[in-house]
């Protein structure tokens, strides 16, 4: 949608949605499954895309919330039945799978 202002929603809109998820999800314990198919407690919205989805994971990817970041990204691979989508996705969760313990290596070694 272009506004007088530029186009909408903006970068930093969508980066503060989500924020606001990633919060929603550590303060009240919800599921992954629920969030990526829009439940909430009784509020039921449409599913988020999978580019929703993967802007969410890149986010909790870049303020250290690993559990987050790699249970959207299985989710994603659970929800398609694509096979070309799935192979996609095994190796995007093994490639991050492979990063996130090189950072907790190295954490335990003194590196970061």
């Amino acid at each position: 949608m272009l506004t007088r202002l530029g186009f909408w929603p903006t970068f930093e809109d969508i980066a503060g949605l989500a924020d606001n998820i990633l919060r929603l999800w550590g303060v009240y314990g919800l599921k992954t499954k629920d969030i990526v198919n829009g439940r909430v407690a009784s509020v039921e919205t449409r599913s988020l895309k999978n580019s929703e989805v993967e802007t969410i994971a890149q986010l909790a990817k870049s303020v250290k919330m690993d559990y987050q970041h790699l249970a959207l990204l299985e989710e994603l691979l659970n929800r398609t039945d694509d096979e070309s989508e799935k192979i996609y996705y095994r190796k995007k969760l093994s490639k991050e799978y492979y990063l996130v313990s090189m950072e907790i290596e190295g954490r335990a070694l003194g590196e970061g």
